[in-house]
């Protein structure tokens, strides 16, 4: 873990992520059938940690944030939270995560971003989206080593966990997100899922252009099915 940020230990114990990896892998029975694996988790079980290490790592390298800037961004959301964590399987760290929430009380970050760029208000109802049929990628966090040659692979794993958590756990048909546009443009390589939200343009958000993007589920996977074989077949193809 030499080369993550340098203030990271100052906020999460290494040794004791090192450990949580070790047997998060142990529980799993994990044979090393392939580098990268996939796990998902919530805040009531400590793997958790895992993902927020993830998050907090990129948040800090790319956009500088401070621990306590992270922690006032997310913290509220944890208890409506579910991460999807990947752990490099050779190295015994955790590499990338992904954050999805559902609707609570605190409402989606999606809407209070929208508002605060874009000054948008009731966007959800602009696309006729019933809001308890929504899940939100909240956070798409890689370790800044892992970007590039892997970048595709990691993110087909990603995606593919991600509409499974959402669309066959969770029950919802639609997904939002206001996501950094590096990112999102590796993600849309894989049949284009996303579409941008109400023609809305890339704003900065935090020292990034991101836009705010949305995704029918069930017609997405269709059209990926019909026009895209090759993408349907790696990212759904065991899923149905």
């Amino acid at each position: 873990m030499q080369s993550f940020s340098k203030d990271v230990p100052k906020y999460f114990d290494l040794t004791k992520i090192s450990k949580l990896t070790a047997d998060l892998l142990s529980d799993a029975g994990d044979k090393h059938e392939a580098r990268f694996k996939l796990f998902v988790t919530n805040e009531k079980h400590p793997y958790e940690e895992l993902a927020r290490f993830v998050e907090f790592t990129v948040f800090h390298h790319q956009f500088d944030y401070s621990y306590q800037s992270y922690h006032a961004h997310y913290a509220k959301y944890g208890h409506s939270s579910t991460f999807i964590i990947v752990v490099d399987t050779d190295e015994k760290i955790p590499m990338g995560s992904i954050r999805i929430n559902v609707d609570s009380h605190e409402g989606f970050p999606a809407e209070r971003i929208l508002r605060e760029v874009w000054n948008e208000e009731g966007m959800l109802e602009k696309l006729s989206i019933d809001r308890k049929d929504v899940a939100e990628i909240v956070t798409w966090s890689v370790l800044p080593e892992y970007r590039g040659g892997e970048g595709n692979r990691i993110s087909m794993q990603l995606l593919s966990e991600c509409l499974t958590q959402v669309s066959l756990v969770m029950r919802k048909s639609y997904m939002i997100a206001v996501m950094d546009l590096h990112p999102l443009k590796i993600i849309q390589q894989l049949g284009e899922p996303f579409k941008t939200m109400n023609n809305l343009s890339a704003l900065d958000y935090d020292g990034s252009l991101c836009l705010p993007v949305y995704m029918n589920i069930p017609k997405t996977i269709e059209r990926i099915r019909k026009d895209r074989p090759d993408i349907y077949g790696m990212l759904l193809g065991e899923k149905g």
